[in-house]
């Protein structure tokens, strides 16, 4: 069994996603950035949640793009890179702040 690449908690109103990749330096691969916008749109559709925090297992927060997962890619790294930085973008739309109406 795999472990899994987001380790997610709750505190109160608190949520705790924890980048789980110790071993490749935190580093993101298209299951990481799938499983992490996963866990950010639950995080996202409870409205008991306040605050998203993000933060990563081992020595290192994130080490970026997973230069091992382009490499893999082959012929295809174009539209691997295409498709991770897509998944990228959507986390960083969906977690923007939102301005408080009072």
């Amino acid at each position: 069994m795999t472990e899994p690449t987001i380790l997610a908690a709750r505190d109160g109103t608190l949520a705790v996603l924890t980048l789980n990749r110790p071993h490749a330096g935190n580093t993101i691969d298209m299951a990481l950035a799938l499983d992490l916008e996963t866990h950010v749109d639950a995080a996202l559709a409870d409205p008991a949640v306040r605050c998203i925090v993000l933060t990563g297992s081992g020595k290192l927060f994130c080490g970026g793009g997973d230069i091992g997962s382009f490499a893999a890619a082959g012929s295809g790294a174009g539209a691997f890179l295409f498709d991770l930085a897509h998944a990228s973008q959507s986390l960083d739309q969906k977690t923007r702040p939102v301005p408080n109406p009072s």
